[in-house]
């Protein structure tokens, strides 16, 4: 993948404004440093004075080229679309809204590109986009989902269990019934499927659901295979153990 990314901006008149290509060029690079958990390491290539004006950025590590690809693809999405990427945290997007703030004030040409062919072109749209998503808050809806049960903590008549999205790995916790505890025990590391109240962050993310009824989906371990066991599932059980013996018991 590319670890190279050009720049191309320009004015009313062929006339640039030094304040708005600094903050083109600062918001771009803190929004690539964003995408990943740590920040890259950028350097200046070619520079191209004629109109429109060119500016290569050169990653210079490892990382590089993986967040020029994020940055394109949600870039492009934003501008296109109009929808949140998934990777596009608030930070990103806050970068990415004063990025294109300039194209509402005398700029009338910015895009960005890799050697690979890949371009997209921004407009105003892009800076409606990016605030969109940031003044939007959390929210609820019933909802139901499905998705891999992973972990359980039951302690002090209080319980939950978190369930992972079989595509994005997204984690949802989710407040059950805690009489339920030992037969939703039974079934971790199984799919299963819940109903209730969902609290969805500003990225449409589900976070937190209240559950009204669970379900299994798939073959479960039957509670009496528990009790032959001797298995009871006690207050403040550690998850990765409880598993451990739930795979003894599927072996």
């Amino acid at each position: 993948m590319s670890s190279k990314l050009t720049i191309t901006l320009d004015g009313k008149d062929d006339i640039i404004d030094v304040k708005s290509f600094v903050e083109v060029v600062r918001s771009t690079i803190a929004a690539l440093d964003l995408l990943e958990e740590s920040p890259g390491k950028w350097a200046v290539g070619k520079v191209s004075h004629s109109s429109p004006l060119n500016l290569e950025v050169l990653g210079i590590d490892t990382s590089s080229s993986n967040k020029v690809g994020m940055f394109l693809a949600g870039v492009e999405i934003l501008e296109n679309e109009g929808t949140r990427p998934s990777y596009f945290n608030d930070g990103v997007l806050k970068n990415i809204r004063k990025m294109a703030k300039p194209l509402s004030n005398g700029m009338t040409t910015l895009s960005f590109s890799n050697d690979e062919g890949l371009q997209v072109n921004a407009s105003s749209r892009l800076e409606a986009s990016a605030s969109k998503y940031l003044a939007k808050k959390e929210y609820y809806a019933h909802t139901e989902l499905e998705g891999e049960l992973g972990e359980i903590t039951a302690h002090g008549g209080k319980a939950e269990f978190c369930i992972f999205d079989p595509i994005t790995d997204h984690k949802t916790v989710c407040r059950f019934d805690f009489s339920d505890a030992e037969a939703v025990g039974a079934h971790l590391t199984h799919r299963i499927r819940v109903e209730g109240k969902t609290r969805y962050d500003s990225a449409d993310n589900p976070v937190l659901l209240i559950v009204d009824n669970w379900t299994l989906v798939g073959e479960p371990i039957d509670i009496s295979d528990l009790h032959l066991a001797k298995f009871k599932l006690k207050e403040g059980t550690d998850s990765a153990d409880l598993i451990r013996k739930l795979r003894d018991l599927d072996g």
